[in-house]
């Protein structure tokens, strides 16, 4: 089980992985969606990049917006940098962010690699957290 902390530093995330050791990668945060199938899920978000690229997809209260295209491309990259990070098809992913376009892109990217996804309310603390995450060992 993987456990992502975006309250590092703006633009990097700290990786919890097995055995404890604390990775950090150069991933932009983002995105949150439990889906019953992630591969038909990035294939609708590859579908609706080509055919309206430049269209609005996303905008939050702190005036990000991305394009369907930029949508796509942020959540390529955040995978990308989770992969090499050592998130692979088939684990666990806990993860914390308020809803803003980077906890969407966070999303895709973590269903893209076909991970599982959990959530937790970003407003918990430490005890909280680690009850949460404790109940998935």
């Amino acid at each position: 089980m993987w456990i992502l902390d975006t309250s590092v530093e703006r633009d990097r995330v700290a990786l919890w992985g097995p055995g404890g050791a604390v990775e950090r990668a150069s991933c932009p945060p983002s995105f949150l969606l439990t889906l019953a199938d992630p591969v038909r899920h990035w294939e609708l978000i590859e579908a609706r990049a080509q055919a309206t690229p430049e269209r609005r997809f996303l905008s939050d209260p702190h005036g990000r917006s991305l394009t369907f295209a930029e949508f796509r491309d942020a959540a390529e990259r955040a995978a990308a940098g989770l992969h090499a990070a050592g998130v692979e098809p088939g684990q666990t992913v806990s993860w914390q962010l308020p809803t803003t376009v980077d906890a969407i892109v966070l999303m895709a990217a973590l269903s893209r690699l076909r991970v599982t996804q959990n959530p937790i309310i970003h407003i918990l603390r430490s005890s909280e957290v680690g009850y949460i995450v404790d109940q998935l060992s």
